[in-house]
C-alpha cells in the first residue's frame, strides 16, 4: 500500500510540476559543487533553483537545474528553525564521498526536512555511519 501511495504521489508531483512551473514561486538559487541525492534520485553538481510549486502547500518543493533538464519534486516535512538559523540554504548529510539533501530552508523560519532515501538509510543502519552535516547558502 505504501508503494502505491508513493507512486501516486510521485506521478501527481510530476504532473503538478509540469503544469505549475510557470506559476511556481522561485525561492532561492544556489550552486551545488558535488553530485547528490534527493530521496532515491541522484542529481549532478550544478546551479539549482529551489521552487515552491503550490502557494498553499509550502512543503511541496522542487529543485530545478539551470538548464531545466533535471527537476525533482518532493514532499518535505515542515521543520521549525532554531534561534541560530539564518537565511535560505540547502543542508546536506555527507557520508565519506556521498551527499544527501537533508533540509531546505527558504528563509530563517521556513524549512522542510527531506525524507531519507534507501541508500542513506542503509548507510545509517547497516554501516552505522554518522553523517557530517553542512549547509550551502542560497542567493
Amino acid at each position: 500500500m505504501k508503494a502505491r501511495l508513493k507512486i501516486a504521489t510521485t506521478i501527481i508531483g510530476f504532473a503538478l510540476a509540469l503544469t505549475t512551473f510557470a506559476g511556481a514561486q522561485n525561492l532561492a538559487k544556489t550552486t551545488i559543487p558535488f553530485d547528490f541525492q534527493v530521496g532515491n534520485t541522484t542529481l549532478a553538481a550544478g546551479d539549482y533553483t529551489i521552487v515552491r510549486l503550490l502557494p498553499n502547500s509550502p512543503d511541496v518543493l522542487a529543485l530545478r537545474d539551470s538548464s531545466g533538464k533535471q527537476v525533482i519534486v518532493f514532499q518535505g516535512i515542515r521543520t521549525e528553525a532554531g534561534s541560530d538559523e539564518h537565511g535560505s540554504r540547502l543542508v546536506f548529510n555527507r557520508y565519506e564521498d556521498r551527499y544527501f539533501l537533508a533540509q531546505v530552508w527558504v528563509n530563517a523560519g521556513d524549512g522542510a526536512s527531506v525524507p531519507k532515501g534507501t541508500q542513506e538509510k542503509r548507510l545509517l543502519l547497516g554501516d552505522n555511519q554518522q553523517p557530517t552535516t553542512f549547509a550551502i547558502p542560497g542567493k
